[in-house]
């Protein structure tokens, strides 16, 4: 009789049941705990926008505030005027930004351009952390008002 494949096949065999052992092991100790996982992303990825969303909206208000008041020295009252203004957690680099901004250091832009008014910021770093998820975003703003202060565009 030949008995050949007999070596092989009982190799074939073993290797199934370690593989097979392997399977019910990581099935048995697998967590699928991804609800707990997913709701630090959304919320980092929340913290985030809501930081971007206040830094704008801050930035349009005090614009806006300035163009009614028919200030003359545009950069120097929206220091003031955001100076004024409380800063959410998060927002620490776009309001450092401006209370460093000095005639001689720009670390913004206010100017009128015509019948409009441009605002310009360059660089401003947003981070969000929760646990091991971390996100960091950089944000160029740049608008453009009309004459009433109102918001037109973006740059």
């Amino acid at each position: 009789m030949n008995k050949r494949g007999d070596f092989p096949t009982i190799i074939l065999v073993l290797i199934a049941l370690v593989l097979s052992t392997i399977t019910l092991y990581t099935f048995a100790t697998f967590n699928s705990n991804f609800g707990k996982q997913s709701q630090h992303i959304s919320g980092v990825i929340g913290e985030i926008e809501f930081n971007e969303q206040y830094i704008k909206e801050t930035t349009k208000k005090t614009v806006r505030q300035i163009v009614m008041a028919q200030t003359t020295n545009l950069e120097e009252s929206f220091k003031q005027y955001i100076e004024e203004t409380t800063p959410v957690p998060g927002t620490e680099n776009f309001f450092g930004k401006i209370k460093r901004h000095t005639p001689e250091k720009k670390e913004f832009t206010l100017t009128k351009k015509e019948n409009n008014y441009i605002f310009q910021m360059q660089n401003i770093s947003l981070t969000s952390q929760v646990e091991q998820n971390k996100i960091q975003r950089t944000l160029n703003p740049c608008f453009e008002f009309n004459s009433r202060g109102e918001f037109l565009n973006n740059c």
